[in-house]
């Protein structure tokens, strides 16, 4: 079994023996796996069952990494769906180009080879941007964004649900994306800011799928690790403005770690 405590901890305990101000140099050069899904179900139609996917299951350490680089996709797409709903639409292309790029790159390599059938989900992604071109209406954009999603949501059925609802499991996943926010946040690319809000809420949707587990553990500690996301959501909207330094936000990323790290 995977040490997820472990993952969680060499996150923390940078932040915690450091000052704030030298947080973010010390992640700078910090190699971790790039983040990335949440089932965004109530807005999006579910999880749609707990069998599915295209058939490989995925465990421990490689369950790990296929969730969250899946994560990281869904927080793309939150930011890039609210950024269109703002009347951003430039804003939005940006996220859903990156989007395209991660499907492409390295991060659609690693999913292929852990079962992810990206040509048929890249094909499908690509409307979103020429939806957004094209002027397309909105119910048009919603239709297309919600059915990539339930696509991505599918796929992470390739890792099994006992696995993907263990908060041991949930909290490290969340640790690796809130390290992610932070550096993203910290580039001061408007496009990178707006996905460390999409990442932000990615985690906070994590918890709260866990919650009933979590609080059995412990009450307390359950409560200041949602205080904390509250904190950090608030200071990482996702259509701006960007007004937080970027050692508070690993500061807050490193406050969520913390009071997470007692919940499994």
């Amino acid at each position: 079994m995977t040490d997820y405590k472990t993952k969680i901890w060499l996150g923390i305990g940078v932040c915690t023996f450091l000052g704030a101000s030298d947080i973010g140099h010390a992640f700078a050069d910090t190699s971790m796996p790039s983040a990335p899904m949440v089932q965004l179900a109530a807005a999006e139609g579910g999880e749609g069952g707990e069998s599915g996917g295209s058939g490989v299951s995925v465990a421990d350490e490689e369950g790990f990494i296929y969730m969250t680089h899946l994560y990281k996709m869904e927080g793309v797409m939150r930011a890039g769906r609210e950024l269109y709903e703002s009347g951003n639409h430039e804003g939005a292309l940006a996220q859903f180009n990156y989007l395209l790029t991660l499907f492409k790159g390295k991060e659609g390599d690693i999913l292929i080879k852990l079962g992810f059938e990206r040509d048929h989900v890249l094909a499908e992604a690509e409307q979103i941007p020429q939806a957004i071109t094209d002027y397309e209406p909105y119910e048009e954009f919603l239709h297309i964004y919600g059915h990539v999603l339930r696509e991505l949501d599918e796929h992470g059925l390739n890792v099994e649900a006992t696995e993907r609802r263990a908060p041991a499991f949930v909290a490290a996943v969340s640790a690796d994306m809130l390290q992610e926010l932070a550096k993203a946040y910290a580039t001061k690319d408007t496009q990178k800011q707006a996905m460390a809000g999409g990442l932000a809420l990615i985690v906070r949707d994590l918890i709260g799928w866990t919650a009933s587990e979590m609080r059995k553990i412990d009450t307390k500690a359950f409560t200041k690790t949602i205080m904390a996301l509250d904190e950090l959501c608030d200071a990482l909207p996702i259509s701006g403005p960007y007004e937080a330094e970027p050692s508070k936000i690993y500061g807050l990323s490193a406050k969520v770690e913390f009071a997470m790290s007692k919940l499994h």
